[in-house]
């Protein structure tokens, strides 16, 4: 047995998305067999065709058995209408529908399952002569049916006594029996009743091995009389043999569903695993350096992971230019650094080496050397501060008064000495705190004043276009060659190196223009140097 190494995360085992999905489908299709098993939905199904089948066949031989009776009572000279039980709740015949179907309604979840069937009782009274007859011209035709049927039929008079019998039992009363006593009052009476059985037959054979059985009566009615009831009694087939029996239609129908299951989950797989398979693929790349690696999906498959692969390419994209931009950012500071580092330690070293001997002039120049570059290296450092900082700065719900801010500015540089003058069309309002829009605007005008030589004028205007903010810093200074001004904005690009200048100054300006929505761009000819700042408003 392998141990874990040291330090070495223990590593849980999870299931493959392909077999989660495989798991699904199966309980899905597990969920209807379940359903049947648990709530007993084929059991009452059977239960209701063999009630359904009981309740035809009661028709049928009640038909029969009053057609017989008629005959007798039309023999022996009685009246039909005065023979017989008067009809409970006799009902008014519709002309119109002389149907009366009798809908089968049992169900295990719904009607109480009654004690086991009595045995027949002595009748209360004899059967008549005329029902003996005509139970007598029935009996050979109930016989017959239940070689057939497999249902116990019998014919009982008014009284209860039975007249006719598929088996034995003519002569003796089921008056006692919950549905006889209901038919005898004229209504169509379906019961579930317990049927003791200990063994269980084989599948194929007749015999039924359900512990219930299925009991009908159908009276017999003619006009508002009833002239008897037939009883009907039949076990239902059990869900063992009723499977057995469409066993090929089982078997056909799960071979079909588990062929379904295993196409949808080649499907499913097909449509989220294998996408999502191939953006792992790429994330590795990505982990491992590769550049390029992460691109959007061809065959995504769907919208989410479409999505998903186009957030991990864009991703990927930043990340790479990310990291372009800290390594030349990282080039750059150790170049502006390594020149007044190597200035200054070429100072110390002379001024340890040859201190003694140098002249308090040169002793100066030295230390004037030193307090320079130390000024260049805090400049430095600051400006990279700023920059980190409009890098990362995010837009807050500050607003600026931009007229009031250009005019102060105006006023500020013009104590300077500058030529600055501020004009606006009316108040506005710009997206950016006050303290932030002064430095990126006082960034542009003291870039116009470094560069734009002595006697320069700057114009300060402020505009509103599209829904935005337009301040224009404009000075009629040289200018801008065409070379330099594609790399205006670069960090660290600066034609005044000698003179101190760090190269920093524009590129925080367009940073916090960046970061709170906006843009900065320049124009330049000779004479007519423009930066637009575009800033949203509140």
């Amino acid at each position: 047995m392998k141990g874990r190494g040291p330090g070495k995360p223990r590593t849980r085992w999870r299931p493959r998305l392909r077999t989660v999905l495989l798991a699904v489908h199966l309980l899905i299709l597990a969920l209807p067999l379940a359903g049947i098993s648990l709530l007993r939905l084929y059991d009452s199904l059977l239960i209701r065709q063999t009630e359904s089948e009981l309740i035809v066949q009661g028709a049928v031989v009640a038909s029969l058995y009053r057609q017989q009776l008629l005959v007798e009572l039309a023999a022996g000279g009685a009246d039909p209408k005065a023979y017989g039980r008067v009809l409970v709740a006799p009902q008014v015949p519709d002309p119109d529908n002389p149907f009366d179907p009798a809908i089968p309604g049992l169900d295990l979840a719904r009607h109480e399952v009654l004690p086991a069937t009595p045995d027949a009782t002595e009748p209360v009274a004899d059967a008549g002569p005329l029902a003996a007859a005509a139970g007598g011209r029935v009996a050979p035709v109930l016989k017959e049916a239940k070689l057939v049927s497999l249902a116990a039929l019998r014919v009982v008079d008014p009284n209860g006594v039975v007249v006719a019998s598929s088996g034995d039992g003519a002569g003796l009363g089921l008056h006692h029996r919950t549905e006889v006593a209901a038919a005898l009052d004229g209504l169509k009476v379906s019961v579930l009743r317990r049927r003791d059985v200990d063994d269980t037959p084989p599948l194929g054979s007749i015999s039924r091995g359900t512990k219930l059985r299925v009991a009908v009566a159908v009276p017999v009615v003619r006009g508002d009389r009833v002239w008897g009831a037939v009883v009907l009694e039949r076990t239902p087939l059990s869900v063992r043999q009723a499977v057995y029996r469409d066993r090929r239609y089982f078997v056909g129908g799960g071979a079909a569903l588990l062929v379904a299951v295993a196409f949808l989950t080649w499907l499913t797989t097909r449509t989220l695993v294998r996408p999502l398979r191939d953006l792992i693929a790429q994330t590795e790349r990505v982990r491992r350096g590769e550049r390029g690696a992460a691109v959007p999906l061809e065959h995504p498959g769907t919208h989410e992971v479409d999505r998903i692969s186009r957030s991990v390419a864009d991703m990927a994209t930043a990340l790479e230019q990310r990291a372009d931009y800290i390594a030349t950012f990282a080039a750059n500071v150790s170049h502006e650094l390594k020149t007044p580092l190597t200035s200054i330690r070429g100072a110390v070293e002379l001024l340890r080496d040859h201190m003694d001997e140098m002249t308090p002039g040169e002793l100066q120049r030295f230390l004037g050397i030193l307090e320079k570059d130390g000024a260049r290296l805090e400049r430095l450092v600051g400006r990279l501060l700023e920059l980190a900082r409009a890098d990362v700065v995010r837009p807050g719900v500050d607003s600026a008064p931009v007229s009031r801010i250009l005019e102060a500015l105006a006023e500020r540089f013009a104590a300077g000495g500058l030529d600055v003058k501020a004009t606006s069309d009316r108040p506005l309002e710009a997206s950016m705190a006050a303290d932030v829009l002064d430095s990126v605007v006082s960034a542009l005008v003291e870039n116009a004043r470094q560069n734009g030589g002595e006697g320069v004028r700057v114009r300060l205007t402020a505009r509103a276009a599209d829904g935005a903010v337009e301040i224009r810093v404009t000075d009629d200074g040289p200018g801008i060659s065409e070379a330099n001004l594609p790399r205006i904005f670069d960090r660290f690009f600066t034609t005044r190196r000698s003179e101190g200048g760090t190269g920093l100054g524009l590129a925080i300006a367009r940073a916090l223009a960046e970061a709170h929505g906006g843009t900065l761009e320049v124009s330049s000819r000779p004479g007519d140097t423009v930066f637009v700042l575009s800033l949203p408003t509140p």
